[in-house]
């Protein structure tokens, strides 16, 4: 358990570096939205794709796949439960604390603790999960954010946002890749260095954006949704993996892909649609402070 407190430490440390950044005005909000924009669009779409080159398909189990999506269908009516019974008189917190309790940060903060927990076949189920996780994703910001503007949802804008994603693309190809087992050469090294820093650099794009201003105002609720996020909604997790047995490699990477900090995409989208941008801030700053300890605790219970 070591290994996951100095592996976190390091991420915190990682976001910190971003945030100096910001404070002694190395670059720009121009050059930071830039990077961050190249992590998802490119180096986090890369590491998924290498997650599945030349593995064995056996590795993923039909059970996984739809123990993940049974997990993902739950806890969408769970983030919609509690965000009526909590925010139900403000739309604007609604929306935010509706995505901020579905949504985490599992590529960012979950790929480097995977990684370093179980390896190879952790990053195989990785890839899968964000695949998953992306069809939700989409489908929970067309539902949430429909609300502002009252607008009917369309399936095809849903599905047509699903196959625009570079990381659904990333872990299409990667799929590919596995079956027909089609050797990149000398480009899967250039694959593999080039994505092997997107952690990094999304971990500082993300400490460039945080801020520090009324903490007071906003750390009731920011922790109110951490428990939620970090600490109910995993319990149900782990209580379900002990009940169906799963092996070890899938209750860690379903353990922290559910037990992840708040997305950084519910403070993106908060700003693009001018709606509770500092509540946002908040669920995020908080609930990845707490991500520390928490995912610790959770991992004891398997590891």
């Amino acid at each position: 358990m070591n290994e996951v407190l100095n592996k976190c430490l390091i991420l915190m440390l990682t976001i910190f570096t971003g945030y100096s950044i910001k404070r002694f005005k190395i670059y720009s909000p121009e050059t930071n939205a830039g990077i961050n924009d190249l992590c998802f669009s490119l180096l986090f779409p890369l590491t998924i794709l290498m997650s599945f080159y030349q593995k064995d398909m056996n590795i993923v189990s039909i059970s996984f796949i739809l123990f993940t999506i049974f997990l993902f269908a739950i806890n969408l009516f769970y983030s919609i439960f509690l965000a009526n019974i909590l925010v139900k008189e403000n739309i604007g917190m609604w929306i935010v604390s509706a995505n901020a309790i579905f949504r985490g940060n599992f590529i960012i903060m979950g790929i480097p603790i995977i990684s370093s927990l179980v390896g190879e076949k952790g990053l195989v189920l990785t890839g899968i999960a964000i695949g998953l996780s992306q069809i939700f994703y989409n489908f929970a910001s067309v539902l949430f954010y429909s609300k502002l503007d009252n607008t009917k949802i369309s399936l095809k804008k849903i599905i047509s946002n699903i196959f625009k994603n570079n990381m659904m693309l990333g872990g299409i190809l990667g799929v590919f890749l596995m079956i027909f087992k089609i050797n990149l050469g000398i480009f899967a090294d250039l694959f593999r260095n080039v994505g092997s820093i997107s952690s990094s650099l999304a971990l500082m794009c993300m400490g460039y954006n945080l801020g520090f201003i009324d903490i007071k105002k906003y750390l009731k609720s920011a922790l109110i949704i951490s428990f939620f996020k970090l600490v109910l909604f995993p319990t149900i997790v782990l209580v379900l993996l002990k009940f169906f047995k799963f092996p070890l490699e899938e209750s860690i990477v379903s353990l922290v892909l559910f037990g992840a900090p708040v997305a950084v995409n519910t403070f993106t989208y908060a700003k693009r649609y001018n709606t509770q941008v500092q509540l946002a801030e908040y669920y995020i700053i908080i609930s990845t402070l707490l991500f520390i300890f928490t995912i610790q605790l959770f991992l004891r219970f398997v590891i």
